[in-house]
């Protein structure tokens, strides 16, 4: 007989525990982009998330990045769709 997953099994596992520094850099590079970042490290590669919310704060991390030119970036027609 088959046994459907309990609660505590469905869903996104829990995210693992940042070891202190790795922890105070996520907390500084989201007080310098003034917008949530989420790090996480693993083994041999690790990633840094940037939360932004609508077109200006994406303009704004961008800008912050040093990736605008005069322009600026312009989402394509219908925004940006992930």
């Amino acid at each position: 007989m088959k046994r459907s997953p309990t609660p505590a099994r469905v869903g996104k596992r829990a995210a693992p525990m940042l070891a202190p520094d790795y922890r105070s850099v996520e907390e500084r590079l989201g007080e310098h982009f003034g917008t949530p970042v989420k790090l996480t490290v693993g083994e041999a590669k690790g990633r840094i998330e940037i939360t932004f919310f609508g077109d200006e704060g994406l303009q704004r991390i961008l800008e912050t990045l040093g990736l605008l030119d005069d322009r600026g970036v312009r989402p394509p027609k219908g925004g940006f769709h992930v």
